[in-house]
């Protein structure tokens, strides 16, 4: 996977918007009938992919019904193996449209591994998504419905080449793509509203969620390090604060959604928020991350795991909310929260030099299940312990078919923390966490780890190389 900040002109842009017709719900049981891209480039739409495939077994009755595709139609059709190679030259270098990607994305990356074919490159981008987001009047959001709110006709509805088209036009006359910012459409996509950045590492969609901003002290920020240095890097406030965005990782995973760390929240007071400068309110009473949350589709309702790095306030604020009442309850609550055991040992044990951050209401109320070390949460999530802001401070690996992307939290809160000795005066263990990095920053690079950056306001992600006696940043894709 590689990244860019170089940005390009939208109207320069390649959409390959694909449909694909099926004879089930969800793979591996269900297989292509039929696929289609429709180009959308410079305004321009034409059909550049279209074929009906042997799905090897019988079409269902009620996929007849509804398509029209018969055993006789597919009789004699190539399978999916003979025409992958052809499809794959077709999507390169676009942008993978569909309309309810993930079922069309899911689909193909499954018959494109049965075939031994790369996957298409991603992630997709989902017109109902879009919608929701830019129609919201639109009650329901089915192709026909979206068409025919965008007066677009389509005389084939419900096969793959018919719906391709529609859902291109769709995305032309909509007069959506101005608003969009694409940093290599094949790594990075941001989306209309800008509170996230998607990415895929392997078959795992991520999404880098904005959760809002603060302010926080540049001294304490970087610690020893004098501030002729880090205010070139940092600008301070008559206050002395810098701007520090406030990032959580959102993995679409086949076990569920995972969400790292939970922002701030929503039940701080007046002055607490001016104190630290926060920018955390969204729309209609909710917070950021509900926001972001919403622009992907989700609520807090379906997320069903909250890996909490540590629990400071920052970081673990959104796992609780205020209600109405003043009442605190559980945000996610149909997820399992995580945590080290050493972490939530220690938010347990309050003393002057702790308590102003780890406050107990986000945390207290948390059926925590507690981790011991280094642990494979799910397939792909690994909680990786990294001591030294606190002592059960942990950072998150994603790892899907070789590729990596690590969630590495207050190790390095922002990409001007690179330099080894460059560390926070919030940290328990400075020592510790020197240590740490070095561990960490050896293994990243000879892995080839994309790095998430949860505070840099500017930079979202990048990867690390060594710079003479250190390292530094290269491929990094910036926030806004």
């Amino acid at each position: 996977m590689t990244c860019s900040a170089a940005p390009r002109r939208l109207e320069l842009c390649r959409f390959a918007v694909v449909d694909v017709e099926t004879t089930g719900s969800a793979p591996p049981g269900g297989r292509v009938l039929e696929v289609a891209v429709a180009m959308l480039e410079g305004g321009t739409v034409h059909l550049a992919f279209d074929t009906l495939l042997d799905p090897g077994m019988p079409v269902p009755a009620a996929v007849v019904r509804l398509t029209g595709i018969t055993d006789r139609l597919v009789a004699g059709r190539p399978r999916f193996a003979d025409v992958a190679a052809g499809l794959g030259r077709v999507l390169e270098d676009g942008i993978f449209v569909a309309h309810n990607a993930r079922f069309d994305w899911r689909f193909l990356a499954e018959e494109c591994a049965a075939a031994g074919v790369p996957a298409p490159q991603g992630p997709p981008l989902c017109t109902i998504r879009l919608t929701r987001r830019l129609a919201p009047e639109l009650r329901h959001r089915r192709l026909d419905q979206v068409a025919a709110f965008f007066g677009v006709e389509n005389p084939a509805r419900h096969r793959a080449f018919g719906d391709a088209l529609a859902a291109a036009y769709i995305l032309r006359v909509a007069d959506w793509t101005p608003t969009l910012r694409i940093r290599n459409p094949q790594s990075a996509i941001r989306n209309p509203l800008l509170m996230h950045t998607s990415f895929q590492v392997g078959r795992l969609a991520c999404h880098a969620l904005d959760a809002g901003a603060v302010r926080l002290d540049g001294g304490a920020m970087f610690g020893i390090v004098p501030k002729v240095l880090w205010q070139r890097r940092a600008p301070a406030d008559e206050r002395n604060r810098i701007r520090l965005a406030m990032r959580c990782l959102l993995v679409e995973h086949p076990d569920g959604l995972v969400l790292i760390d939970t922002g701030l929240g929503n039940k701080e007071n007046a002055k607490f928020m001016d104190i630290y400068g926060v920018d955390n309110e969204g729309r209609g009473g909710r917070t950021k991350l509900e926001d972001a949350l919403a622009e992907l589709g989700h609520t807090p309702a379906d997320v069903a795991w909250v890996i909490n790095t540590h629990l400071h306030f920052d970081h673990a604020g959104g796992n609780t909310y205020r209600n109405a009442g003043g009442e605190v309850g559980v945000s996610f609550p149909r997820a399992r929260y995580v945590a080290q055991q050493r972490e939530l040992d220690f938010a347990r044990h309050l003393n002057e030099r702790t308590a102003a951050s780890y406050l107990p209401p986000n945390f207290a109320p948390v059926p925590f299940t507690p981790l011991d070390g280094e642990v494979d949460l799910i397939p792909g999530i690994r909680c990786l312990p990294t001591p030294g802001h606190t002592p059960g401070h942990q950072s998150v690996l994603v790892e899907s078919e070789g590729e990596r992307l690590c969630f590495i939290a207050d190790l390095v809160p922002t990409s001007a923390h690179l330099p080894l000795p460059w560390i926070m005066g919030f940290d328990i263990e400075p020592l510790v966490t020197l240590e740490t990095k070095r561990r960490m920053y050896t293994r990243a690079e000879g892995e080839g780890w994309l790095v998430l950056f949860e505070h840099d306001p500017d930079v979202v992600v990048g990867r690390l190389a060594r710079e003479g006696r250190g390292f530094g940043l290269v491929e990094p894709v910036r926030a806004g």
